[in-house]
């Protein structure tokens, strides 16, 4: 009788889980022990269940396994019920399940949930910069992404072009946005102005500038998100100077053609007040996704970004970002117009527009078609230093998109004079400008300096040997006297 009432309360509890076995009362008592090993088998056994494996390797991964969003909205659920516990789709659908287990027993600890409840992150970083103790400016380069979902969206919609794009990438560091009023800041209420929705994200970002400095930088927005990436790429130029290097954009018309249309683009021209849930939930099947996953909180988020969408007015005086511009488009998406796609082209000051179709994908590109946009986006940051070397200070103030092979024709003499004339200086005879070359190449290493060597040697080696690595035959590659 314990058992058919425990079968029948996890039937109740999750709605569409009348085929689990999980026996709940006793999940529950072995819950209650507290012992982490236990509670790791309970998590362990309640992601089987859904699976059908009656085993799992901590090591594997759920989408290895078969699972799916779906399935994974369905498991997050349950912990919740069943133990009160908070862990983002996102982590279910990216991290093996050992990794994921610790995650669910660290939101368990009534300590860690107080801390994540205070400070409620507009981020979720995963890679290197975020397990390295070593400071940004010392770190190799290497490639950073910035992924700003669609309306109603979450950072699980990447799940599967992050998994991709990582091993395309093993050393890059991934940004995701978590928009207000769902999974790990489900408590908060949605963001009710476009300033309230990207405000959080340009602060978390930049927390994150010296990182995203330290090699190419892309940001990656989807349906809405592209408006959002736009919105944030201008506030960080305009504040700090940095702009990403690539901005790639897809799922949205162009910000002229959002300016005049209402919450749903060319698909729907009703304003969203009009609009019923009921559609809404159609649209959302229209536009590919996936079957049960359109819940009604789902649709509130939808809501709420498409309202934001509907909003945004494009700036009557706003110059081009300082970066190059990527549109991707499904062949078989049928929300956004791909004419209408075009004229992001103005959004960017490159010399060099790129649109690239993604074939057999709909709305929903990055769950579809996640290999194919993962070597698109690797291929932006994999094709030389000239395409994403850092700008330098001089560069950044002159608010110009001047090819830094042109600048590096330049003598660090005459650019050192030029910064030395705007600061009412006379310049320095016989070395580089330490303040270019801290702009260009950051600050020598400590033990470098410590070992007696010539610093203005040093820093005239380092600038001809950096015009030379980029294809400048007048740049030098010998070696440092004083070593």
């Amino acid at each position: 009788m314990e058992s058919f009432t425990n079968v029948i309360e996890s039937a109740k509890t999750t709605k569409e889980d009348s085929d689990e076995t999980v026996n709940v009362g006793e999940v529950k008592k072995q819950w209650a022990t507290g012992d982490p090993k236990v509670r790791r088998n309970v998590v362990f056994s309640l992601i089987g269940s859904k699976l059908g494996l009656t085993e799992l390797d901590p090591s594997d991964d759920f989408t290895n396994c078969g699972g799916n969003s779906f399935g994974a909205m369905r498991i997050i659920g349950q912990l919740r019920t069943l133990f009160g516990i908070a862990v983002p789709v996102f982590t279910l659908m990216t991290e093996s399940f050992g990794d994921f287990a610790d995650a669910a027993l660290q939101a368990a600890d009534p300590s860690a949930a107080a801390a994540a409840a205070k400070d409620t992150p507009a981020l979720v970083v995963r890679g290197s910069s975020q397990k390295s103790t070593v400071a940004p400016e010392l770190r190799p380069p290497s490639p950073s992404y910035v992924f700003f979902p669609m309306a109603g969206g979450t950072s699980r919609q990447f799940a599967a072009t992050y998994v991709a794009l990582r091993k395309e990438q093993p050393d890059a560091t991934f940004y995701f946005v978590q928009p207000a009023g769902r999974e790990a800041r489900a408590g908060e209420s949605h963001a009710d102005s476009i300033e309230a929705y990207c405000g959080p994200v340009v602060q978390a970002l930049t927390a994150h500038e010296a990182a995203l400095r330290n090699g190419p930088s892309v940001f990656v927005g989807d349906s809405w998100g592209s408006i959002a990436a736009l919105v944030v790429a201008h506030d960080l130029y305009g504040k700090t100077g940095f702009c990403p290097n690539f901005f790639v954009v897809s799922g949205n018309e162009s910000p002229a053609c959002t300016t005049k249309q209402n919450g749903l683009g060319s698909y729907d021209e009703r304003p969203m007040k009009s609009i019923p849930d009921e559609d809404l939930q159609k649209f959302l099947e229209a536009a590919g996704a996936e079957p049960g996953t359109t819940t009604p909180e789902v649709v509130s988020a939808l809501r709420a970004d498409c309202e934001l969408h509907e909003a945004y007015k494009k700036p009557a005086k706003q110059n081009p970002l300082p970066c190059q511009c990527v549109v991707l488009y499904g062949t078989e998406d049928h929300v956004a117009v791909r004419d209408n796609m075009m004229g992001w082209a103005d959004e960017a000051d490159s010399d060099e527009f790129r649109l690239v179709a993604v074939p057999g994908a709909s709305h929903h590109m990055y769950a579809e078609k996640p290999a194919a946009v993962a070597r698109k986006l690797a291929g932006l940051v994999s094709g030389g230093a000239p395409l994403w070397w850092k700008r330098s200070s001089l560069l950044r103030k002159s608010n110009s998109n001047t090819n830094l092979l042109k600048w590096l024709e330049t003598t660090p003499e005459s650019v050192e004079t030029k910064e030395s004339e705007e600061a009412n200086e006379s310049p320095k005879q016989g070395s580089a400008s330490p303040k270019v070359l801290g702009g260009l190449l950051g600050p020598p290493y400590a033990f470098v300096l410590n070992s007696g060597v010539d610093e203005a040697a040093l820093n005239d080696y380092r600038y001809g040997n950096a015009r030379y690595r980029l294809g400048n035959s007048a740049g030098s590659r010998g070696e440092v006297s004083g070593i």
